[in-house]
């Protein structure tokens, strides 16, 4: 074993166990484990969204060949992401630029070839603006409560990079499709086949938008509304954010011509059945307010009028 790999395994042991320890041991809220939980998922999918890019078009190429994803491995970028939104919680922007700025670079120059020694600096620069201010915003305005706008939309971007990319982008890891295939279909298609992506787009927006404008809340079951809302689509159906994600799996997956990707969009269901507590935005409220009850037994769920 090469001084690589052994730097390899320490970046995923050590931001591990400092976080785990820090967890146990350390009085730091739930609220703040929720914020540096956002920073890290930012930290991670744009890292390693931007790093796949660099690849691509051979800004740089990884010396490793074990656990890639798209040219980049994935476990060093978990760690690094890990590390860093732990330790963003306790510094300000530009020390966190910085930071990030080091950390990158270090990453590279140990596990990566330079190819295009003209934009690597630039890559490097603007990589980490793009992945520093959004995570340091989300961590900061979760953490505080505040900006509930901003935050929103931050957290929901996560979620369309995980739901509409990472994921299809993993099962392609494992099929024989791939984007530059879906590419080249949508070069002969109509744009037309994008138009039903806005009823779920539309559900799940409405949606948000009322959490956040009247229940001073997000769609993520840990940072959710206050107050009971029931205005906008919510006058229809109870659980508007997840008819729209088992919609768009659904109407994504035929989009993509991917059995596995529609199949998800019935994942999504038994997920949302078996966790209906947890994946219910405003479940916390049922012992706070009185009209919470007869809401949920009044409202549809899912389908706005009953089969007779």
């Amino acid at each position: 074993m090469n001084y690589i790999e052994i730097f390899r395994g320490l970046l995923i042991l050590i931001p591990a166990g400092i976080v785990t320890y820090k967890l146990v041991h350390q009085k730091k809220t739930f609220r703040f484990w929720v914020a540096v939980f956002f920073s890290f998922v930012w930290q991670f999918q744009v890292g390693l969204t931007l790093l796949a890019i660099a690849v691509k078009y051979k800004i740089f190429l990884f010396y490793t060949s074990d656990l890639l994803f798209y040219g980049v491995p994935i476990d060093i970028i978990f760690g690094l992401s890990l590390m860093i939104a732990y330790i963003h919680s306790g510094l300000k922007y530009k020390n966190q630029m910085a930071l990030n700025v080091v950390l990158y670079m270090l990453t590279i120059k140990i596990f990566a070839i330079e190819v295009n020694h003209l934009f690597f600096g630039f890559f490097l620069i603007f990589c980490s603006m793009l992945v520093t201010l959004p995570a340091h915003g989300l961590f900061k305005w979760t953490n505080k409560d505040v900006h509930i706008y901003l935050r929103s939309i931050l957290q929901n971007i996560n979620w369309a990079i995980l739901l509409l990319w990472l994921f299809p982008s993993i099962v392609f890891a494992y099929t024989t499709a791939s984007w530059s295939m879906f590419l080249e279909q949508m070069q002969e298609a109509n744009l037309l086949v994008f138009l039903p992506m806005s009823v779920p787009a539309y559900l799940i927006i409405n949606a948000l938008y009322h959490f956040a404008r009247y229940g001073n809340g997000t769609g993520f079951p840990y940072d959710a509304p206050k107050i009971l809302v029931t205005t906008g689509v919510y006058r229809f159906i109870s659980n508007p954010m997840q008819a729209g994600i088992v919609l768009m799996m659904l109407i994504w997956g035929m989009i993509l011509n991917n059995a596995l990707i529609i199949s998800s969009s019935l994942v999504a269901v038994f997920l949302f059945i078996v966790f209906k507590k947890t994946c219910n935005g405003t479940f916390q409220l049922c012992g706070q307010d009185p009209n919470w009850l007869e809401y949920q037994q009044t409202t549809p769920k899912w389908i706005p009028f009953k089969f007779t």
